[in-house]
């Protein structure tokens, strides 16, 4: 292994780079980050304080709208598109109670304000190679491979999983730029893995990579996460296993998870400065890290 690509050093870096951006810049209006909550699942009530607490400490506005676990679906979509005249980004925290129709209420967030991208419009868009948003996991892969200037663009890669919010809008969102983009399912045949240069690999299922399915120099981006018998955490990749044959790879823990927060920011950054665009130069080097498309 030649190099390890940190995601959570690179996402201290951006922290740090956004904060001092916006304290150093006299902005007549603060990006402002909005999320929705029904209920009060203890899982859920953790992942939000990690985005409140990150967006305030970089300097942005950040509230959380939090509803009765028993809110109509008529009366939270009404909810929702009041919010968002409010704010510049707005996320639904899953999962939401199964009484409400989640893809009904994902698809009433505004397109321009959707920056978890789970709505069907933005979904439409990445397929159709347009502009769109990216879920925040599959965002942090392509930040971290270009940091790391990982050639995305015409390498052979292999996507393992197909899941909403990672798999498929990352093939998506190569396919953009690379038409070598290989997606395999819990029904492909895995063996084919080691012709890829780049593989991309959210299962959900621990160790299912080993070096048998690697190729020599490989890029290797593990989004599982996974305690084994010793509660110790790992991923989809069998990293030891494995590492001595990559020429980069992500570490569990430290890869791709703490990405997912600093993209959820840096898409709020995007939708800002769609609407602000006097203030995208300031963070250029940073929106360029998250393109995706020609």
């Amino acid at each position: 292994m030649q190099i390890l690509l940190d995601g959570k050093q690179l996402a201290n870096l951006l922290e740090n780079k956004i904060a001092n951006i916006l304290k150093t810049i006299n902005l007549t209006s603060l990006p402002k980050l909005g999320i929705v909550q029904v209920g009060d699942l203890e899982e859920s009530n953790i992942y939000i304080r990690h985005k409140l607490e990150t967006a305030k400490r970089l300097g942005f506005e950040a509230y959380l709208f939090k509803y009765p676990e028993h809110i109509t679906n008529e009366i939270l979509i009404n909810e929702i598109k009041n919010i968002q005249n409010q704010v510049d980004g707005l996320i639904v925290q899953l999962p939401i109670p199964l009484h409400l129709n989640k893809n009904q209420i994902l698809n009433n967030i505004d397109e321009q304000k959707d920056i978890d991208g789970l709505n069907e419009i933005n979904a439409l868009k990445l397929k159709n190679k347009q502009k769109s948003f990216l879920p925040a996991t599959a965002l942090g892969i392509i930040i971290l491979a270009n940091y790391y200037k990982i050639n995305l663009e015409t390498t052979n890669i292999g996507v393992v999983g197909e899941s909403q919010i990672v798999g498929q809008p990352v093939k998506y969102a190569l396919l953009h730029k690379n038409k070598n983009v290989t997606s395999y399912n819990k029904n492909s045949n895995i063996g084919y893995l080691n012709k890829h240069d780049v593989l991309i690999v959210a299962t959900g299922i621990k160790h299912l990579i080993t070096k048998k399915y690697v190729k020599n120099n490989a890029v290797v981006f593990d989004v599982g996460i996974h305690r084994d018998k010793n509660n110790k955490i790992t991923g989809d990749c069998d990293f030891d296993d494995i590492k001595d044959i990559c020429y980069a790879i992500t570490p569990v823990p430290g890869g791709v998870g703490p990405m997912t927060v600093i993209s959820l920011i840096i898409n709020l950054l995007i939708s800002f400065t769609n609407t602000h665009a006097e203030y995208k130069k300031y963070f250029k080097e940073i929106l360029e890290l998250a393109n995706f498309s020609k």
